[in-house]
């Protein structure tokens, strides 16, 4: 039941854009660059984001998605940013 009243409240705007992707992409698109805002983090910060642009998925920006209920910046919290390491899977050690 919540996650149906989560994705009545989170819709992308119509997409102006010469072909339409399926509706749940673009709901589920939506939904990840919302729910990553209310986190703190920029939709630019994201690199899925950055791939599914590419792909043709929209919504591009925040402002083409229509929210209800609270103001995003009355509920955002900021959550600690991940340490990023670089891992070559070339220099592991071998698991014997």
């Amino acid at each position: 039941m919540a996650l149906r009243r989560w994705k009545e409240t989170v819709r992308p705007m119509e997409p102006r854009f010469p072909w339409r992707p399926s509706s749940p992409a673009r709901i589920q698109l939506a939904t990840d660059m919302v729910a990553a805002n209310l986190m703190g983090f920029e939709p630019d910060e994201i690199s899925t984001f950055t791939w599914a642009h590419k792909a043709g998925l929209q919504p591009h920006r925040l402002e083409e998605i229509e929210t209800r209920g609270e103001p995003l910046d009355r509920v955002r919290r900021e959550f600690v940013r991940p340490v990023l390491v670089p891992w070559n899977p070339a220099d592991a050690p071998l698991l014997r």
